[in-house]
């Protein structure tokens, strides 16, 4: 019989956390070699990606886009400029826009090789990294969330 309640037990409390699990909250977007804009079925999994962690998350929260760059500057400056853009407009289509993007190494990128005529390195991949309000999927409120520091 103690046997039976544990089990029991373990299992409520392991549905439980299972309905409160997170989503990834990194998501790679990849570039084909040789081409200029990210390719459909990335942005369809960026879009069912955000839309899940605007499900899990209600309280909301913030991006950041980092980029994985080749280690020389672009041996194509305009491949590198339009890849910026195209992951720009990606992200508006997808609603990571404006004041949602606490930090992008996209636009900081495109803007330095637009105004100050640096030729930038050629992004191969981008991950776009979410950090919530609140930690917590179940919670309710305006729990803060704790800062974190994204891997470089």
């Amino acid at each position: 019989m103690l046997r039976r309640t544990a089990v029991v037990g373990a299992l409520m409390l392991s549905s439980s956390a299972l309905a409160c699990d997170l989503t990834g909250l990194e998501h790679p977007l990849v570039f084909s070699p040789g081409e200029s804009a990210l390719p459909t079925s990335e942005i369809l999994k960026l879009a069912e990606w955000d839309s899940q962690l605007k499900d899990d998350f209600r309280n909301g929260g913030k991006y950041r886009v980092r980029l994985q760059e080749g280690t020389e500057p672009a041996p194509d400056p305009e491949l590198a400029v339009l890849r910026l853009r195209s992951l720009q407009a990606v992200l508006d289509a997808v609603g990571i826009e404006g004041d949602k993007v606490e930090s992008s190494e996209a636009d900081t990128h495109l803007r330095a090789a637009e105004r100050e005529g640096v030729t930038p390195k050629l992004p191969t991949a981008a991950y776009v990294v979410f950090q919530p309000d609140c930690q917590n999927p179940c919670c309710t409120g305006s729990t803060p969330a704790a800062p974190f520091a994204p891997k470089r």
